[in-house]
């Protein structure tokens, strides 16, 4: 009768070996699922900081298209609902010297006790 040889331990091994690699690969799918959760959280609240402001811009653009303000810096107020409540934002137009180029600016809250409610502009 032959002799077998003698080769215990080596299913142990390879057990152990599976198991590593196994939690080496498990981790870094953890940390790449994390990470692509995280990006995508500060994605979603970027978008939730950004929407009343835009939507105050859009609608400062819509009233600048339909006439001027009635002056060279013209400051106004307006309250919009999003996603995360209610707010108020002042919205300053600003012209150059020729009153062809303007700009606005959009800042949340601020002192609106001088200020107008943003309306419309009539044609000037």
């Amino acid at each position: 009768m032959r002799r077998r040889p003698n080769r215990r331990g080596y299913a142990l091994m390879l057990v152990c070996l599976f198991v590593a690699v196994f939690l080496s690969l498990l981790g870094v799918a953890w940390r790449h699922s994390s990470s692509v959760v995280r990006v995508a959280t500060v994605h979603v609240s970027q978008i939730q900081r950004d929407e009343g402001s835009l939507l105050v811009l859009a609608q400062a653009l819509q009233l600048l298209e339909t006439g001027r303000p009635p002056g060279v810096s013209y400051t106004c107020y307006k309250t919009v609902t999003t996603s995360l409540g209610t707010y108020t934002y002042v919205v300053t137009f600003t012209a150059d010297a020729t009153r062809t180029n303007w700009a606005i600016t959009v800042a949340q809250g601020g002192t609106t006790a001088s200020a107008p409610v943003m309306a419309p502009f009539g044609s000037n």
